[in-house]
């Protein structure tokens, strides 16, 4: 545990002082700041069109640094041979993806609790209420980008960083069109693309489950049991990706 904290601290000031990191971050408020100026130049329904834009602004700002922390944590550090020093110290390899997962998540978890808290002052800035499942949301947006974070961990494990963060965006893509695979599967009269739609839907990150966002924004229910699940869910998924990660690391040859 000792090593897996050094690593995880190590990870997370690097991340800190990452100017990227800050780059995302600016984007993302100043998205926030676009919505609530929108939302002003409505007649009606002020709150659903900030709720709707300062959502997706977190959720594509949560995919965009979920990615490239997963991706540079590792994929840089095997790129520029950093790693050889890091290994050589006494901490098995598993440590190694654990500690980088963890740092990165503790930085994505700052961001989203700062990106939320935002979205919730500027929606009280309209002088209205804040809708019930707001709290839900933000917690299934950040179980989206933590997947998606131990996706690309994996990814950057065993290829270059700009292949690492291309299989993952893709992977973002695809687990956003989850359902529509499953349709296209079940619809598809051809035995071949039928069975790839089915391993695509079964092999990929099913985020539909994560994604309550238009049903919050306009005040419409949504099954609570989603939360649940949803979570389950989420911490299942990055067990089995980071010990992929783990395994594929252990056996890659490293000097």
């Amino acid at each position: 545990m000792r090593s897996i904290s050094s690593i995880s601290i190590a990870t997370f000031k690097g991340f800190v002082r990452d100017r990227i990191l800050y780059g995302v971050l600016l984007f993302a408020v100043l998205f926030l700041g676009f919505s609530y100026t929108l939302s002003m130049l409505t007649i009606i329904e002020e709150r659903k069109i900030l709720l709707d834009f300062g959502l997706s602004a977190i959720s594509i700002s949560g995919m965009i640094l979920g990615i490239f922390l997963g991706v540079v944590s590792i994929a840089k550090e095997i790129e520029n041979r950093t790693i050889y020093t890091i290994i050589s110290k006494p901490l098995s390899r598993t440590e190694y993806v654990i500690g980088k997962y963890l740092g990165a998540l503790a930085i994505l978890a700052i961001v989203h609790v700062l990106l939320s808290t935002t979205l919730v002052g500027v929606t009280k800035l309209l002088d209205e209420g804040l809708p019930s499942g707001l709290p839900d949301c933000f917690l299934l947006l950040f179980c989206e980008s933590a997947i998606l974070l131990a996706i690309a961990s994996f990814f950057s494990v065993f290829t270059n960083s700009f292949l690492a963060g291309t299989f993952s965006f893709t992977i973002f893509l695809v687990g956003r069109s989850n359902t529509a695979l499953n349709a296209l599967a079940q619809k598809s009269q051809s035995h071949v693309l039928s069975g790839i739609f089915k391993f695509v839907y079964w092999a990929s990150p099913n985020l539909e489950r994560f994604n309550i966002r238009d049903l919050v924004a306009y005040g419409k229910p949504y099954p609570h049991e989603m939360i649940s699940r949803g979570l389950i869910y989420c911490i299942l998924y990055i067990c089995f990706s980071i010990s992929l990660a783990s395994w594929t690391l252990s056996r890659k040859d490293l000097p």
